[in-house]
């Protein structure tokens, strides 16, 4: 469970950097003076009478903690909706999340999937198409291997009978709303006994394995998709979520440095949960949620992976501009269909 600060309702609570909280982030000399930049604005906000938009949240059942704020479940009222724009939200991308992300996958942000509902020789057809694609660009990128992280990307008819499986179209369906979705991405992912630990020295870097940092996606509400192709255990570099934090709206979207969080500041905040189950199987979670990879452990992982996005969000992020890394691959609706195909197509003369 999530233990972000409990509040009363005083505009005086809201107080969240007024110590220095940059101890829960990887990068903390880059966050140091961001936390300083946040505190004036807060108090700016407060000498121009802003606590009683403070009061009105805090009242209602806003909690929060270093890395951003939290609504009550179901609450997207104005008063919320006020205080985000005005506290925390002064940039068009954040909001935009906003905007566009309201209900959260499950209690904890993802779910587990016992099995999707394949043939077994289904989940092989797949493998192979997988190992086949992650063998070429082993070949050609001789440096993934070096690092122990090989990823490829992979063609919607590889993986085909997943992509069609009821189960994952029911949830994407109830999740992101039936049609109202694309899917960004389809890859094949293997995390091998070479994979060291994200380097987390005096000085820490995005080299190696950045995925390995306790980190959330800068996407806001996303889902991603896996599925197995064998089993996955504790000991099999799984993927960790902190549970709850998909409920998260950070305060910084854009800046990749601060979405890497420290593993004490996660630990001692936040129930941990590995992902793990067995072949043909799977999960899906909501990428707001803080997660990581795994990057020791006894065996190698391989599985696909697959994103799916609100259409109208993907919209708004290519007129804002924004990458990150939400809508940087080729966009295809559910459902098989080419979308820029199917434009094309009814533009040609008939």
């Amino acid at each position: 469970m999530i233990r972000l600060l409990a509040l009363i309702s005083t505009a005086a609570a809201f107080t969240p950097w007024a110590r220095n909280d940059s101890a829960a982030y990887v990068f903390r000399g880059h966050v140091d003076g961001v936390l300083e930049k946040r505190r004036r604005k807060l108090d700016a906000l407060r000498r121009k009478g802003g606590d009683a938009l403070i009061r009105d949240a805090v009242g209602r059942g806003l909690h929060w903690n270093a890395l951003g704020v939290a609504f009550p479940r179901e609450s997207r009222d104005e008063v919320f909706a006020k205080f985000a724009q005005t506290v925390v939200a002064h940039q068009p991308v954040d909001r935009a999340m906003l905007r566009h992300d309201a209900g959260r996958l499950d209690a904890t942000g993802a779910s587990i999937i016992d099995d999707w509902g394949l043939s077994f020789e289904n989940v092989t057809r797949i493998s192979l198409k997988a190992h086949a694609a992650l063998g070429r660009e082993a070949a050609a990128r001789r440096q993934n291997v070096t690092t122990g992280v090989v990823e490829a990307t992979l063609l919607p008819g590889d993986v085909a009978a997943w992509l069609a499986a009821p189960r994952l179209r029911a949830a994407l369906d109830a999740y992101l709303g039936a049609e109202a979705y694309v899917r960004t991405k389809i890859a094949a992912l293997r995390l091998t006994n070479r994979l060291k630990a994200p380097y987390s020295g005096a000085e820490p870097n995005l080299l190696g394995y950045p995925s390995g940092f306790w980190h959330h996606d800068r996407c806001g509400k996303r889902v991603k998709a896996f599925l197995f192709l064998h089993d996955v255990k504790a000991d099999g570099r799984p993927t960790l979520i902190a549970e709850a934090s998909h409920r998260t709206h950070y305060y910084e979207y854009k800046d990749l440095l601060q979405s890497r969080f420290s593993d004490s500041y996660v630990e001692e905040n936040y129930a941990v949960t590995a992902l793990t189950g067995p072949r043909g199987g799977g999960f899906l979670f909501d990428t707001n949620t803080i997660h990581r990879g795994r990057a020791n452990g006894k065996r190698s992982r391989t599985v696909i992976i697959a994103d799916f996005m609100d259409t109208r969000k993907l919209d708004t992020f290519k007129k804002l501009r924004y990458r990150g890394p939400c809508g940087q691959h080729r966009t295809v609706k559910m459902g098989g269909e080419d979308w820029e195909e199917s434009l094309r197509s009814r533009k040609a003369p008939s």
